[in-house]
């Protein structure tokens, strides 16, 4: 892989940054869950212990996947590796209820019939695509119901010679 992916690494980087800011919140929650009355049963002490060691195990999991490398990241483990992405595709996701276009997606298919998602900033979609395509020259771009039913019968089939 000659291509250079640093414009996606940066981008998994503000996600990560995001997850380790998000993590703040139910760490400082769970010691709050102390300042509620005391509950006169055994069963409200549990209930309490049991809440606060939630909000630190989550607010833990989010800090722990914050803090990892996006060198770690699944997509770009898999455009690391030569031949292992056959899919290429945006995704141009719309919210139900108001219609409104959201982010596009980056959408990899991989040969074992894995999806990973890439999320892209509004207007650096085609020049993501292009960073994609070059390291995996081989995968099929684009998205049609007849590439998405080979995908799913033999997602390895998609891969050109």
């Amino acid at each position: 892989m000659s291509a250079d992916l640093t414009p996606l690494l940066e981008q998994i980087r503000k996600a990560k940054r995001r997850l380790a800011y998000l993590a703040i919140a139910p760490i400082v929650m769970a010691p709050a869950v102390f300042l509620l009355p005391t509950p006169d049963s055994t069963v409200g002490h549990v209930v309490r212990l049991v809440f606060v060691a939630f909000l630190v195990g989550l607010g833990g999991l989010l800090l722990w996947e914050g803090v990892r490398s996006p060198e770690s990241h699944p997509a770009i483990a898999a455009l690391r590796t030569e031949g292992r992405v056959s899919w290429i595709y945006i995704e141009q996701p719309r919210n139900a209820q108001s219609g409104k276009m959201l982010e596009p997606q980056l959408r990899l298919g991989t040969v074992t019939g894995e999806r990973l998602l890439l999320h892209v900033p509004e207007g650096r979609a085609d020049e993501m695509l292009a960073l994609v395509r070059a390291c995996a020259p081989r995968a099929i771009v684009g998205w049609n119901p007849e590439l998405e039913l080979a995908f799913v019968t033999a997602p390895a089939s998609l891969l050109q010679a």
